[in-house]
């Protein structure tokens, strides 16, 4: 493996590993990966093999809908709150009640949202569209039921983007 400091940025080139190159210019990064790591790759890069329909894959294997709920899907959470990153995947509730085949009902996300750990609260959000699955007002379903849910509705929900905690409220759970 090679690193070297090129122009204004950093160049990483590992050939035997498949990484033809990546360079970090300091706000943008490009991957080149070597041919015969084609159709064997996974992530942000999608597949790497030509085929456009896969490239949102999300770790789940589903699909993403849209870029932002691609790559929000991809962020490693903290461990632990000492840890940089404050967010953990979560599945949502949707804020409000719907009505689906007559009965008031609320809906989760299908796939988790990031959000920021207990204890924390966000300094920076977006709003991302996402697929729900609902159940009836009276029906409880644990994060793993609900994940393995079909989709019945999409919206749109917050994400947390940036945390702040304090040393002695941030929570390990």
């Amino acid at each position: 493996m090679d690193l070297d400091k090129h122009g204004d940025g950093i160049l990483v080139q590992a050939p035997t590993l498949g990484l033809g190159s990546l360079y970090f210019s300091g706000e943008s990064v490009k991957v080149e990966i070597e041919s015969w790591m084609r159709g064997k790759m996974c992530g942000m890069c999608g597949k790497a093999d030509g085929e456009k329909k896969t490239e949102f894959r999300m770790p789940s294997w589903n699909t993403a809908m849209n870029p932002s709920s691609f790559v929000h899907s991809w962020i490693l959470q903290g461990e632990v709150c000492s840890d940089v990153c404050k967010l953990q995947h979560q599945t949502v509730k949707l804020e409000k009640h719907v009505s689906l085949m007559g009965r008031e009902s609320n809906c989760y996300t299908v796939e988790p949202v990031l959000r920021c750990r207990p204890g924390c609260s966000a300094s920076d959000t977006v709003h991302i569209s996402v697929r729900f699955h609902c159940v009836p007002l009276d029906h409880n379903l644990s994060q793993t039921e609900i994940v393995t849910k079909s989709e019945q509705m999409e919206g749109m929900t917050e994400a947390h983007i940036a945390c702040i905690c304090s040393g002695t409220e941030c929570s390990e759970a």
